[in-house]
């Protein structure tokens, strides 16, 4: 049995956990799934991990991708339109447990959590997907753990009018209420960190930086 699967390697995301999770236990223990396996990055091909084909449209290769997996980790699908987001999250959670995956780690969106990190619903788009998923996950009979990340310390320009920070002088936002910001490498190691001691078994777990900080502050 593989004890780890990682999806999304490719990604800002599962390629840091993927990173530091290969600083925790050997590269036998790990099989990735990619979706096209003639462009695959160099530090995955040279890692003498197992590489599978998988893609979160075709159940049957998931099927194969998944299979003795102790724990996956499930990234979400890089995409805002809701109906597309939720078919495949749902398309790769029915997978995991046709492959009898026994731990699954889904990455959420912070959204809908207040200040004090209890959970209420969140009227924003783009953690629609997410609510839906979660629900999805926990009556799936599956074990998992939810991780709801913080927002990007990587994608302050999104918040700043796409700030130029050589030709522009000016920043215009809409508001300036702090935020927690997190660096995509601190939730990779965090992730690869939680996966690798297992454990928070039916959880749901914040993952953010520890000091809420304006754009004007930036």
């Amino acid at each position: 049995m593989v004890k780890f699967v990682l999806t999304g390697v490719t990604g800002q995301l599962g390629s840091k956990v993927f990173r530091h999770l290969l600083d925790l236990v050997p590269a036998s223990d790990i099989a990735v799934m990619v979706r096209n396996t003639s462009k695959i990055p160099p530090e995955i091909t040279s890692s003498n991990v197992e590489i599978r084909e998988g893609d979160f449209s075709k159940p049957e290769l998931l099927d194969i991708a998944f299979k003795d997996a102790e724990r996956l980790l499930l990234v979400s699908v890089p995409s805002i339109e809701h109906e597309f987001r939720v078919k495949h999250h749902v398309i790769a959670i029915d997978a995991a447990k046709r492959a009898n995956v026994k731990h699954v780690y889904y990455t959420s969106l912070m959204f809908g959590t207040d200040t004090q990190g209890h959970l209420i619903d969140s009227v924003a788009h783009v953690m629609q997907a997410h609510l839906d998923t979660e629900a999805y996950l926990k009556k799936s009979g599956l074990t998992y753990t939810i991780l709801r990340e913080g927002l990007y310390s990587e994608s302050y320009s999104l918040y700043t009018g796409f700030f130029n920070h050589v030709n522009d002088h000016e920043v215009c936002v809409p508001g300036d209420g702090p935020i927690a910001w997190v660096c995509i490498d601190d939730l990779g190691e965090g992730t690869a960190k939680l996966m690798a001691k297992g454990g928070y078994e039916q959880e749901t777990l914040l993952l953010t930086g520890s000091t809420s900080i304006t754009i004007s502050g930036v």
